[in-house]
């Protein structure tokens, strides 16, 4: 929830938050047909390695747009403090 207050402004903070919670669940349901496919194909051996690869492919992607959101929040936060100050 914090990666969306910090890329989406107030106004549509609802909207963001609204598509996340659908993705999750939606995500779900096709991660498991996905998954049981994957299984008839490819074996358990080769679904968990094609998830794996995905994983880690998602997670070097969203490392590197998350470092730059990092620094926007401690400037943030920064702001904040000297407004409290």
């Amino acid at each position: 929830m914090s990666t969306i207050r910090d890329n989406f402004p107030e106004e549509e903070r609802g909207q963001a938050n609204s598509f996340f919670l659908s993705a999750q669940n939606i995500g779900g349901i096709l991660g498991t047909a996905l998954a049981a496919s994957m299984v008839v194909a490819f074996g358990w051996r080769g679904m968990f390695t094609i998830a794996g690869i995905i994983g880690i492919l998602a997670s070097l992607e969203f490392g590197s747009f998350s470092s730059l959101k990092e620094i926007k929040r401690l400037k943030r936060q920064t702001e904040t403090k000297k407004r409290l100050l």
